[in-house]
Order: structure tokens, then C-alpha cells, then sequence
């Protein structure tokens, strides 16, 4: 989960959760330890020049009988990605790359706000448009039948 401050255009990640099947977990403890290593680190990569933190993490196992996979690795490929995800539906435009600048969320929140409006602004040419050829269409409409 994430949310957006309106205020400092920062991102704040409320949670992370995770369900892994990384094979049959020997000690969940050391499995869980990793794991959140893994996720500090990747969580430090996603910005250049600042860090991103997440308090909250829940980290739960698939029970499985095969054989232990590197779960480590397994945060590496999802949490970007999740990370990503999170963004574009936050600022409803896409995020494609990463790491991201500390201004780069400002930057997009305004880029979106400027679609926004020419949006509102071409609807509302439209419509005033529409109006001036009905006016007109009703005008002409008014003199031929006076005629």
C-alpha cells in the first residue's frame, strides 16, 4: 500500500505485504530476516538520491514441500515492480522507470494536472462550439421559415 503526501508530493508506503513459496522454509526466522534485508536493500534502490522506508512488512510462506529456492532473489524481481504498480495507480499515469528522482513525483503529479486541464478546457471549446452551430443551425432554421 501506498499513499502520496499533497503537501511534500512524497510517497509513503504504508505496508508491504508478501507471500513467498520459496520451497520447504528450514527456519522461518532466518527466511523472514532475509527476506526483510532484501527488501531494505531494494526499497534504498528505488529512489537516487534519497531512501524510501516501510515500517510495516508482513512476510508469510507458502507451505511446500520442494526444494528451498532463493527467496532473497524473489524481492529483487517483485517489490519494483509492486513499487511501480503503486505509483501509477496513485498518480494515474505511468511509471516506467526506475530509480526515481526525489522531484520526479512533483514533476508528474504537475505534467498530470496540466492534462487535466487542456482536457477540461478542449471539452469545454467543444461544447461552446456545439452551442454556436446549434444557435446558428436554429437561426437559419427561424429565417427560412419566415420567408
Amino acid at each position: 500500500e501506498l499513499e502520496i503526501n499533497p503537501c511534500t508530493y512524497r510517497e509513503k508506503i504504508r505496508s508491504i505485504n508478501l507471500i513467498l513459496n520459496g520451497g520447504k522454509i528450514l527456519n522461518v526466522q532466518a527466511a523472514t530476516s532475509t527476506v526483510k534485508l532484501g527488501i531494505q536493500k531494494v526499497l534504498s534502490s528505488l529512489l537516487e538520491d534519497d531512501k524510501v522506508e516501510c515500517k510495516n512488512i508482513k512476510i508469510s510462506f507458502m507451505q511446500s514441500e520442494k526444494d528451498p529456492s532463493q527467496i532473497g532473489e524473489l524481492v529483487h524481481q517483485v517489490i519494483p515492480a509492486a513499487y511501480t504498480q503503486a505509483l501509477t495507480q496513485a498518480l494515474n499515469c505511468t511509471i516506467n522507470s526506475l530509480p526515481l528522482k526525489t522531484d520526479s513525483l512533483y514533476k508528474k503529479i504537475k505534467e498530470q494536472k496540466a492534462k487535466i486541464k487542456m482536457q477540461k478546457e478542449q471539452e469545454a471549446e467543444q461544447k461552446n462550439k456545439e452551442q454556436t452551430e446549434k444557435e446558428e443551425t436554429q437561426n437559419e432554421n427561424s429565417a427560412v421559415s419566415e420567408q
